[in-house]
């Protein structure tokens, strides 16, 4: 706020500019009057413009930034400056949230589309491996009838029996966990078929237990059909029919895995806006900022009151 006296000094410094400006063209004019060189000339010429800008910036009113604001006003700044924050912040959480929850939907959709194949087929490797084994057990046992000319075929199918045993036994392991965490998957058609403008109304009706439970349980699939993979990567059967095999259960494993992955990205994804959604509920506009601005730097704060 600006003094009461504030203006008699302003005329009185705009008048001092004013005189040494006028001094200054009197100097110059004196100095040409006694042939005076021609570099003190441009100086005084100089010292002139000088004093001429300064006389001309002291008559500028003050910039209103430069004003200082009331306490009152300067609070009033500062919450809207707040409430602009925290409303930029909500939409941007909503945006995020909202492709989130579209493209968790298209992932599902891919996920289930691929178990589904990938389940029928297991039910058809599955039997074929069982009745491959059933054929080299009994060629088994009419080779052990031909005495010596048929050890060798005996130890062959002794092998293809293993093997079939062995692969029988890893397809249904993978049928019975795509067949869980297939069923897990359904659990998330319901909420995701529902319009988001539903739980933005009620965050409290959120669910976030649920897709969490399902991330668990998803997670958990990933695991374990890691580990039947790693079982084929590290086998030292020599055999080429168990090398085929283990290089159809990895690259298959490997696709449902990846596929797995991205729908349990997706869905954390709309897991963390959802709890920021049901949290931001209970904000006032200086506790969203704060929230903002940890969240930027990777730290969740302590809220305060």
């Amino acid at each position: 706020m600006t003094a009461p006296h504030a203006p008699g000094l302003l005329w009185l410094g705009r008048l001092c500019y004013l005189l040494a400006w006028i001094g200054s063209l009197v100097l110059l004019f004196l100095m040409r009057q006694q042939q005076v060189p021609l570099y003190l000339a441009l100086l005084a010429v100089a010292v002139c413009v000088a004093w001429y800008g300064a006389y001309r910036l002291r008559g500028q009113p003050p910039a209103p930034s430069s004003m200082p604001l009331s306490p009152e006003r300067a609070a009033a700044t500062e919450e809207v400056a707040d409430g602009n924050s925290a409303e930029l912040y909500f939409d941007r959480l909503l945006t995020g949230l909202s492709f989130s929850w579209r493209q968790c939907s298209l992932e599902l959709d891919q996920a289930q589309s691929l178990l589904s194949n990938v389940r029928h087929a297991l039910v058809e490797a599955t039997a074929n491996a069982r009745s491959t084994g059933m054929l080299a057990l009994n060629s088994m046992i009419s080779a052990a009838h031909t005495g010596e000319v048929g050890r060798g075929f005996v130890t062959v199918s002794r092998d293809l029996v293993a093997i079939s045993e062995q692969s029988s036994e890893d397809l249904a392991s993978i049928e019975r966990i795509l067949t869980r965490v297939d069923a897990r998957l359904g659990q998330t058609r319901g909420p995701l078929a529902r319009p988001l403008s539903t739980y933005l109304d009620n965050p409290a009706a959120a669910p976030i237990q649920t897709f969490q439970d399902i991330v668990n349980q998803v997670q958990s699939a990933q695991e374990s059909l890691r580990r039947i993979a790693d079982r084929y990567q590290r086998s030292s059967q020599a055999d080429v029919r168990w090398l085929q095999l283990g290089d159809a259960v990895r690259r298959l494993l490997n696709e449902v895995i990846n596929v797995l992955y991205q729908f349990e990205l997706r869905l954390t994804d709309v897991i963390s806006d959802m709890r920021l959604l049901k949290l931001s509920g209970t904000l006032s506009a200086h506790q969203m900022s704060e929230l903002q601005d940890h969240l930027n730097t990777g730290a969740m704060p302590e809220i305060s009151g």
